[in-house]
């Protein structure tokens, strides 16, 4: 059965915290959960944001163009930026988690990276448009 945000955000969620490793596969999945939804976001927008100039591969060229977003709406443009910043904090903490193995990581790291999922997906599901958003 294929996967989907839901899914990885709640397997996120009930992940112990009981050692390093487990703390480092929760900061993982929930990374996931949030890059998957704000890439379906980025996929549905009219413009496609600007891309870093220095290239990078997919994960560098989502957090960009989510934070240097193309569209004209107010509040797309401010949606977008948070879905950047959010998922930018949270890659942050997933490369220290996946790659970092000499780098602790600690329960105090889980709770930042939950939080910056749990705002980012809370941020990309909203269904603020530019005539609400006064």
């Amino acid at each position: 059965m294929p996967s989907n945000v839901d899914a990885l955000w709640a397997h996120a969620q009930k992940l112990p915290e009981t050692c390093e490793e487990s703390c480092r596969a929760k900061i993982s999945r929930a990374y996931y959960a949030l890059f998957h939804e704000a890439k379906l976001f980025h996929q549905a927008l009219p413009s496609k944001g600007h891309l870093p100039a220095d290239g990078g591969g997919v994960h560098k060229k989502l957090y960009f163009a989510l934070c240097n977003p193309t569209v004209t709406d107010d509040a797309l443009q401010a949606k977008s930026r948070l879905a950047g910043t959010h998922l930018g904090l949270a890659r942050e903490l997933r490369d220290s988690a996946d790659y970092e193995m000499g780098s602790a990581v600690t329960k105090n790291d889980v709770m930042k990276c939950m939080g910056f999922v749990r705002r980012g997906l809370a941020n990309l599901r909203s269904t603020t448009t530019k005539s609400s958003a006064a």
